[in-house]
Order: C-alpha cells, then structure tokens, then sequence
C-alpha cells in the first residue's frame, strides 16, 4: 500500500504488545459518494474491544482513497468495497453487534513499509485473531443469486445442527422443500438454484487466501458479510459437517439422484465445489482432535493440513508457510528479511528434524509436476527435496501418493539395524536407502490422454501370456495399478491373491469407469479367466454391468475412482522398471531414473544421479511392492544400502 508523503505511522511498542486500530465515521452528508472517513490510533491488544477483518487483498494496485487521520490514503478496490458497505450496514442497521466498532485491517494497520514492524505483526497477528470480539469475513459485493443462497443457509443451518447431535443426520429433511432437493435451475452445476448458488458463493476469491485459513481457524467466532447479508460461518460449518455424514446413506426417494451425487460422493463435494467448505471443517476437527490428544506431530496432523490447505494462494511465497505458523506449530517465525528459498529450506529441515522422518519429501521433486502446470510469478531455486510450495498452489487436481511403506519409519528400521540416519548439511540431504531398480518405460497420458482406455487394453492383451515381477497375470497387476490396490467403495486392500468377490467388484468398476463394456473380451467369462489365475464368475459381472443403476455399495466408489483416475491420468506418468515393476512416478520421470527406498520415507522416490550427486524427481506408487519382505538379509553391513546425497 503506498503512504502518504507525511506518513501515518509511529513506532509500536511490541513489549505492550501495540496494535493500531480503526474507526469508520458515519457520513456528515447524504450524498452516497462522500469520503470514506476513518481514525487510527494506537492501543494495546487486550485494551479495547474490536473486530478482525478477514479479506482479499487482491491483485489490483491501490487506487481507491480514503482519509485517515486527515490523510489521504489509497486502498484496494475490495477494501474499499467492504468500507461502503460496512458504513451503509452501520447506518441502516445501528443495533448491529458490529455497529460502530473498532476493527483490525491488516494493510492499514500494519505498516507495511516496515520489515521490522512487520516481522513482529505478523509473528502477532495470531493473538490479534484470537484476542478479537468477533472476526468479521468481507466475501465481496452481492452477486450470483448470493443473497438467496445465504437466505436459506441461515433458515436451515438450526435444523442441520441440530441433527447432528442424533445418529440420523436425514432428520431434518423436509420433502415438501422441494427448493432444496430437485432441479429448478439451468444453470451448469448441480441445476438447484440453492445448491448452485452456494458454489458460486464457495468458489469467490476469498476462500483461495493462505493467510484466511488461521484468521478462521483461530477466531472465537465468526461472522461473514456479503453484500449487506450477514451470517454465521458457522452455519456453513454445519452444512459442511452434514454432508461429510452423507456417504453411508441412501438417496431418498425425493431427492434427485443427481443433486444427490454431487452431496455425498466425496470425489464431487471435495474435488468440485465443496474443496474450500471442507478444508476448513477438515482444518478445525484436526485442531480438536490435536486439542483433545496433544498428539499433532505423532499423528501426522501438521502433513493433513499442509495437504488440506496446499492450493491456498498467497502474493508472498514466504505467506505460504508464515500464514499457517500459528496451526502448524512447525517452529515456523515469520522472519520478512528470509527470502523464500531460505524459508522453504529452513522448514523442510525443521520438519525432517522434528518428525525423524521424511515425509516431508511426499511434497517435494524437480519432476513433481508437469509442464503444463501454471507456473507462478515466483521463480524459485530450491534443492530438490525442499518442497515448492509456492509451486504447489497452482494446481488444483495433484494429490500425494498413498503411504505403502508406514512400517519403514526411521526409528524402527534404522535404529534396529544401527543404520546411520540421514543428515541435512546446507543444500544437501543424506539419506539412507536402496537402489532398488531403474525405470525402462514411461508414458505420460497428460499429453496423450485420448489413448488412455486403449493403452490399458492393448497392454493386458500384449502382456497376457506373461507374468509380472510379483508372478501376478497382466489383468490383475493392472487393476491393482488403476484402483491403487484398494477395492471401490471399501478399505480392503486388493493384494496379490484377492478373494474372488473383491476381484469381481475390482473388474467391475474397471470396466464400467474405463468404459470398457464394448469389448468382449472382458465381458466373456472364458476371457477374463484366461487373463487372471483366481477363479471368477464373469457371468455375474456382466449382471452388474446391466443394471439399470449402480449397486448402493458401488455409487460411490464408482464416482471416487472415476475422480482417482482423472487425477492419475492428469498428474502421474506410468512407468515400468528393468525387473518389470509397474508404477505410477511423477511425470518428470526418465528412462533410467532410480526407483529407490530412502529410509524414514513413506514410499518409494524416484531419484536421478548427476555425477556423484542424485537428483529428487518425486514419490512414486509401486504396485505389490511390499507383496514379498523387500528388507530381507539388509542389516548394517549390507552391500545393498547406499547413501544418497540428494541436492
């Protein structure tokens, strides 16, 4: 923000833990258009009563004046917007709670000229969150049916709450609110005007914010403010809460099918529109949960919220970590005279050093994304096994790779075998391992996605007399590669020998989201026979398949493997190694890449050697690879253990 040539600022005093706070003044005139008016003083945290606004900055250059203390100042175009409807809210409404109140902006009240200031603000603004009456979220102008939208969430988020104190969260389902449960809209979402005006009022920039996770997460309430329509985050909360209850239960019968997939199937609510209400619902039961314990680093809590919050955008890449300091309880202090590198660097080591692991490499590789990512404005130079996490935000669809190695944890395997730990020495990381095998095959289907189905049916076909390395026929490898060894709708594991049943539902759900119906040749019990070494009953696969409908078991297993597969597909390269292991790596994967095992690690990386040095591409997935003992005859003394020394 730029100042004014005779600044408004004078030193704060951080032992009185100083803020500045602010007042609007009402208008003097009737005219719409006067001055926005406003004083700053300066206080002590806990002195006065106030709230905390939570807003975009935006991009925009600030151009809107206003006056402070006598002072011409300019501010963004959303500041401004949420000033004129604070002051017309105030005004038509004088017995609202946050009439005429003193409140806390950021780009006001923080001077942001002053690094040193701004480092002790910042390292503050936890406490000037939590300490506040109430924190107060500027959505942005009316727009896009969002004064029906909050309409009805404030006239049933009292009935969702009060269902989820019971075992039936369907209770308070009218079916005479038909508003609520068919299609009355064409618009391209769900098709509901209520529904549809709640994405539109989810997907606003507000939500995409870093720094608007903690100023939520830590507020002792909340209130949000679109237009001139108040209302209580925490009837979102409760709308969110009730439909993550959703997926074990059946469609009612006055509920449209449709609008009833898009509520309870996790790969539609969460990787479509309900991304940004669930990470916030997310975010706040693993606080609890972390309250309730006090085991956050143990349980792995400070990894599920980086993941949780990984595409929240910041104008800062240092803001990426610096704004969930307070959540993460990394040791992370906001320190503005770090760059970015040596921000990233410094927490990567902090969380290697904290957790006596390297799960942290989960987020990290030179290959991890494709080319095709929207680069950000900030062109990073990090080791290789620092996570980007500027780099990170820009692409909505990557998902780590599920754990396969959790019994690998450094302070089982490396303590029992006395194997020296891995060490982090300027930019480089030290780490034990095996070289476990080399990538001979890749294909990245990002460019070349049209062929996805086909490739899949012509490798079974080429591969149906072979065995892979595990001994496994091509069929079943494959749909262990393509399900992630799991079966849809469950939490079984498929495994090497799965029990007939699993299968059928395994080949099943292929066929049907590969759209693999049209060919015989997995439809006819003799064929699949002849591609597989378990016995299976085609003949009631093919019932399955002609259903009108899917089977309740399958409805949602169906839609998040259709959504893992998109995400495989898009952010993942197939690759086979030289011993004929099949595996999803990172698509900046190379023919003669390394498969490697780096100890403390929760699954397999890809690695790169330059000369006496290895490069970090990412993590990958390999199929059945913990389907015999991996670890057999390593102790300190064997040959097979390496260390890598990754830059």
């Amino acid at each position: 923000m730029a100042l004014p040539s005779e600044s408004i600022y004078q030193p704060l005093d951080p032992s009185r833990s100083e803020i500045r706070l602010l007042r609007l003044h009402p208008r003097q005139t009737g005219r719409p258009d006067e001055t926005l008016q406003l004083t700053m003083f300066t206080t002590s945290l806990h002195e006065q009563k106030y709230f905390a606004l939570s807003y975009v900055w935006g991009e925009d250059t600030p151009s809107n004046p206003v006056t402070i203390n006598g002072q011409s100042v300019p501010v963004t175009q959303n500041l401004f917007d949420f000033l004129l409807h604070y002051r017309d809210l105030t005004e038509a409404n004088s017995t609202w709670e946050l009439a005429d109140m003193f409140f806390w902006v950021d780009a006001i009240c923080i001077n942001q000229g002053d690094i040193h200031e701004k480092n002790s603000q910042v390292l503050q603004m936890s406490s000037i969150y939590r300490s506040a009456d109430e924190v107060l979220s500027w959505l942005g102008v009316e727009a896009n049916d969002s004064n029906y939208a909050i309409e009805v969430i404030i006239d049933i988020a009292g009935k969702i709450a009060a269902s989820l104190d019971g075992d039936d969260p369907l209770s308070w389902m009218d079916p005479s609110q038909t508003e609520l449960w068919q299609e009355n809209s064409d618009s391209h979402h769900m098709g509901n005007r209520f529904w549809d005006g709640t994405i539109e009022l989810m997907w606003r920039p507000y939500w995409t914010r870093a720094w608007i996770v903690q100023e939520i997460v830590l507020a002792r309430k909340v209130k949000m403010l679109c237009g001139m329509r108040p209302f209580l985050f925490q009837d979102l909360v409760a709308i969110g809460t009730w439909i993550m209850r959703l997926r074990p239960h059946h469609c009612p019968s006055f509920v449209d099918v449709t609008i009833w997939l898009y509520l309870s199937t996790p790969a539609y609510r969460e990787t479509y529109w309900l991304a940004e209400l669930m990470k916030y619902v997310k975010i706040i039961q693993l606080l609890e949960e972390t309250a309730r314990t006090e085991t956050f680093n143990t349980e792995g809590n400070w990894k599920k919220i980086l993941i949780t919050t990984r595409t929240a955008q910041t104008s800062d890449p240092r803001d990426k970590l610096y704004s969930m300091a307070s959540i993460l309880r990394r040791g992370v202090t906001p320190d503005y005279s770090l760059s970015a590198e040596e921000t990233y660097c410094k927490f990567t080591k902090m969380c290697i050093e904290a957790d006596g692991g390297l799960q942290i490499l989960l987020f990290a590789g030179h290959g991890l994304l494709n080319d095709a990512t929207n680069l950000p404005k900030h062109h990073l130079f990090l080791p290789s096994w620092v996570p980007n996490w500027d780099l990170l935000s820009t692409t909505g669809l990557w998902t780590p790779v599920p754990a396969q190695m959790g019994s690998f944890d450094s302070n089982g395997f490396i303590l029992e075998r006395n194997i020296p730990p891995y060490t982090c020495y300027g930019n480089t990381l030290e780490a034990p391992g095996i070289h476990w095998g080399e990538v001979s095959m890749h294909v990245n289907f990002e460019q070349d996605n049209e062929n996805w189905d086909q490739f899949w049916l012509d490798y079974i076909e080429a591969h149906s007399d072979q065995r892979g390395a595990s001994g496994a026929r091509a069929l079943l490898t494959i749909t262990r590669l393509l399900l992630l060894d799991r079966v849809p709708g469950s939490d079984m594991q498929l495994g090497l020998n799965p029990e007939a049943l699993a299968l059928e539902k395994a080949i099943y759900a292929m066929v049907l989201v590969q759209q693999w119906e049209d060919s015989a040749k997995f439809l006819q019990e003799a064929r699949i026979t002849q591609y597989l070494d378990q016995a299976v009953d085609g003949a009631r696969i093919r019932e399955l398949l002609e259903v009108d409908g899917l089977e309740d078991w399958m409805a949602s297993g169906i839609a998040q493997l259709a959504s893992s597969l998109v995400i495989l597909s898009t952010c993942y390269a197939f690759f086979e190694t030289t011993q004929g292991h099949l595996g999803w790596g990172p698509p900046g994967i190379y023919k003669g890449d390394i498969i490697g095992i780096l100890f403390g690690c929760e699954t397999p990386v890809v690695l790169r050697m330059i000369d006496s040095h290895y490069i970090y591409i990412g993590p990958c997935y390999v199929v059945g690879i913990m389907d015999g003992d991996l670890l057999a005859g390593i102790d300190n003394d064997s040959h097979r253990i390496k260390r890598f020394n990754i830059v």
